[in-house]
């Protein structure tokens, strides 16, 4: 068992899996019961207190990004275990990376468009507030 896990193949298939199991455990475990979800918290740093309905939208979208980072944990795995090098790396170490920067592109898109009655950033004030924010103090609650 211990040569199959330190097998090089093993090895170089565990930095997308772990990177996955990590977004999973930061987004996930703000959706237990007495915590907050980790978009709402993104949410109240750059607005404030956040009416009902935003508040709700942001505690959808961080299970939105749960499940889509699990989804995208268990392709990895799946990939690693039956597809070739050649296509678990092109999944690994790119392609799923351009899908993520599209679910993101995405949910901006769509928060404008349900959440038009609030002021938005512009897309680059956006990237700057997350650029600027307290990831620790976020990842604390």
């Amino acid at each position: 068992m211990a040569a199959l896990l330190f097998h090089s193949d093993t090895l170089a298939h565990l930095p997308p899996l772990l990177i996955n199991l990590g977004l999973l455990w930061l987004f996930g475990r703000t959706l237990l019961p007495g915590r907050k979800p980790l978009i709402t918290a993104l949410a109240e740093q750059a607005r404030g207190p956040l009416k009902p309905p935003v508040r709700h939208y942001t505690r959808q979208v961080t299970k939105a990004w749960t499940l889509f980072i699990a989804l995208l944990g268990v392709e990895t795995l799946l990939l690693s275990l039956w597809a070739s090098p050649e296509l678990w790396a092109l999944f690994a170490y790119g392609l799923n990376y351009l899908i993520i920067i599209l679910f993101f592109l995405a949910e901006y898109g769509f928060r404008r468009i349900w959440l038009a009655d609030l002021e938005h950033p512009s897309f680059r004030q956006y990237l700057r507030f997350l650029g600027q924010t307290d990831w620790r103090g976020i990842a604390r609650r």
